[in-house]
């Protein structure tokens, strides 16, 4: 395995030094992610209430596809990682290349069968026609295109993998610009491209997510050389598709959990009114502000777990355990104290109805000090995703939005007490990341006594 790269920074550089110049170089690409769906809904919104009616439709079907994608990339980026972290560069050119042409396979057999069967199952919850014809005309082009979207999240992990954060978020971003320039175009049209409303909206979106992998495929190949002979050879194939779905599969059963959790806080939430739910709103808009450079450090944890695991680097692990949660622990604390303080003017940006400010800041100034342990919780499930036991990371999500997130906001309902939807999460949040913070504090012990390999 070459010597060169910035990819031995995770298995012997400084361990802060490394999260902080890896999520630094993130930021921007953490940035991108989260404007690339604020820049569809903004050209589609000139469109007309039920365009941008459809995208809210759209963007709970994009979400879950994306779940699955972003599992199996999560599983080709590990077993690549533990690749490196042993030196084997045969098993890592060879997962790379497997695992995007499995990749590439999945997303055809989804795009063509989510396409022909879309609409009639759209319609049973869809009962808008015009809406309705808005969301299959994005969805339809936007499923049998939307190779170009798995790939793109594919190799953009395993360049992150490599060592090369900067071109991981560059590739981010150049997509993120192209798409906001083409979005205009295609939607409205512009000289000999017609105007294509929603179906351009998606034309953009699939054209945009295309340079991504085409940019890291360049630098997997530059790197792993993944179309030589040894990384062709197709006898191994099957193989390593089995180990990519058997890490997979827990995974993507962890994350669909995600969505859920948001369903029954909006369904909470609109137990008592519209304004509880548009004050959820705008704190779910602000707390992602908070999120920003934990989740772009967060992007090097998964491989510098799973390099020093596959090194057998076990108090090297156990190293970047403490020092990850903790950063997380004080950032996301200051964070608090400061949302706390500015809660009802940043509020205020989003709305100028009294209720709504009231209440959001309220909730806000409960929520944000359970900011630190929502991350303490996503590094502790890293330690388990990286170190190859993803049926327990999986298990973490499902125990903290099933035992604790879910009952504990449903006792808003039994008290009749909006606060406890905030109460709740609070709770729920902090009790999770304690278990899950001993856990893998208990679980790298082992690893370094040799009793959980």
């Amino acid at each position: 395995m070459a010597e060169h790269t910035e990819a031995n920074n995770y298995l012997n550089g400084p361990i802060i030094k490394t999260m902080l110049a890896t999520g630094i170089a993130m930021i921007p690409a953490t940035l991108a992610m989260s404007l690339f769906n604020i820049v569809d809904t903004y050209f589609v919104g000139r469109l007309g209430v039920a365009a941008l009616a459809a995208m809210g439709f759209c963007f709970p079907i994009v979400s879950i596809v994306s779940c699955i994608y972003h599992s199996i990339s999560t599983a080709i980026m590990t077993l690549l990682s533990h690749a490196i972290g042993r030196k084997d560069e045969k098993d890592a050119s060879q997962i790379v290349l497997h695992g995007t042409i499995f990749m590439l396979l999945c997303a055809i057999v989804i795009g063509i069968t989510g396409a022909l069967l879309f609409r009639p199952i759209c319609a049973l919850w869809v009962t808008t026609p015009e809406i309705l014809d808005y969301v299959c005309q994005f969805m339809v082009i936007w499923l049998l295109g939307n190779f170009t979207i798995s790939l793109g999240m594919c190799t953009n992990k395993l360049v992150l993998a490599l060592g090369y954060p900067r071109a991981s978020a560059l590739w981010m971003i150049a997509a993120l610009l192209l798409n906001a320039i083409l979005e205009p175009i295609f939607i409205f049209g512009l000289g000999p491209i017609p105007r294509l409303e929603m179906y351009g909206a998606a034309i953009a979106t699939v054209i945009a997510q295309s340079i991504t992998p085409v940019g890291c495929l360049f630098i997997i190949h530059k790197r792993l050389h993944i179309f030589s002979r040894d990384a062709l050879d197709m006898s191994s194939y099957h193989g390593n598709v089995w180990r990519i779905i058997k890490f997979s599969i827990p995974t993507i059963l962890g994350m669909i959990i995600m969505p859920l959790a948001g369903f029954v806080a909006t369904t909470l939430a609109a137990h008592f009114n519209d304004k509880v739910v548009a004050a959820m709103a705008c704190i779910s808009r602000l707390e992602t502000m908070a999120f920003v450079v934990p989740m772009s450090i967060g992007m090097a944890l998964m491989p510098m777990f799973a390099q020093n695991y596959g090194a057998k680097q076990f108090q090297r692990i156990d190293d970047i355990r403490r020092l990850s949660m903790r950063f997380a622990g004080i950032f996301l604390l200051v964070c608090a104290a400061i949302f706390t303080l500015l809660a009802k003017p940043m509020v205020s940006i989003f709305t100028d109805d009294p209720e709504v400010i009231e209440l959001a800041t309220f909730g806000m100034s409960i929520v944000c000090w359970g900011f630190w342990a929502q991350e303490v919780h996503r590094f502790g499930s890293f330690v388990f995703n990286g170190c190859n036991r993803p049926a327990f990371g999986a298990l973490c999500n499902i125990v903290k939005i099933g035992a604790f997130l879910i009952p504990l906001m449903m006792l808003s309902l039994a008290f009749d007490d909006v606060n406890w939807l905030f109460y709740g999460r609070l709770l729920a949040e902090v009790s999770a990341a304690i278990i899950v913070f001993f856990l893998a504090r208990y679980f790298v012990k082992r690893l370094k006594t040799g009793t959980s390999h």
